[in-house]
């Protein structure tokens, strides 16, 4: 295949600002391309699955978590879902179906999680998209798993900007392919955000008690369904369990920005 000069932003490893270059670049597939940027892992998932077809797409962008990042998040799934000794918690369970463990050949207790397809879908999203685009403020965009969007915030931080998908950092941007999508990579699996901040913390017992401070304080409906740009900072019960019961009441409208 033909050498083709493209003109795109250049970014270090930390995404520098403002400097361009002329680069020669020889596309290579989408499967190619994020084995070249260590996302074996990911690819392999992809395999497992009725997905393969996506990465032949054009039109699309892709948000790869590394081969560390998947690994990451396998070895986070055995933590939530293990307790000491090797009891298994019966109790909520933290996971996805066996799909993503299956490699592992580990045996785990699954409950509303997120299959497998939709995790992945959660990384496609429709439009070829290159930084310029994507970094654009603050943008939600709807990616290919049912319901589910990703939120990029671009922070200013110093000495370079900080980009997030979710709660995924872009460690590289703009690897486009020959098939025509585009490939940003990421350092964490990005999970499928479909329930507001209420339900998610009222689904996890460790935040049981702020939950019922909000419910007290009549604040817990402007975490509900409504979109916004909210950030919540939430402690759990042991660390409320270090605070006497007027400091708790007077901190919780701190909470919330």
């Amino acid at each position: 295949m033909e050498n083709t000069y493209i003109h795109i932003p250049y970014y270090s490893d930390a995404m520098r600002d403002n400097t361009e270059k002329i680069v020669s670049r020889e596309y290579r597939s989408t499967q190619e391309t994020l084995q070249d940027l260590q996302g074996d892992e990911f690819l392999q998932l992809v395999r497992s699955t009725s997905l393969e077809s996506l990465l032949g797409e054009a039109n699309v962008t892709l948000l790869l978590p590394t081969n560390d990042a998947v690994e990451d998040f396998r070895h986070d799934l055995e933590q939530l879902n293990a307790l000491p000794g090797g009891e298994v918690d019966q109790g909520p369970q933290y996971s996805v179906d066996d799909g993503l463990l299956s490699r592992r050949k580990r045996s785990l207790t699954v409950a509303e999680a997120p299959r497998l397809e939709d995790l992945l879908k959660n990384h496609v999203i429709d439009g070829r998209m290159d930084s310029r685009d994507l970094l654009q403020d603050e943008r939600v965009l709807q990616t290919r798993a049912p319901g589910s969007s990703v939120r990029i915030t671009v922070y200013n931080t110093y000495p370079t900007r900080t980009a997030m998908a979710n709660c995924a950092r872009l460690t590289s941007t703009d690897h486009p392919t020959a098939d025509g999508s585009m490939v940003h990579v990421v350092d964490k699996m990005v999970l499928p955000a479909t329930r507001p901040i209420a339900d998610i913390l009222a689904s996890d017992v460790q935040f049981a008690t702020f939950v019922g401070l909000l419910e007290s304080a009549e604040m817990i409906e402007e975490l509900g369904e409504e979109p916004g740009q909210l950030t919540v900072f939430a402690p759990t019960n042991r660390a409320f369990d270090r605070l006497d019961q007027a400091t708790r009441y007077n901190r919780i409208a701190k909470l919330i920005f």
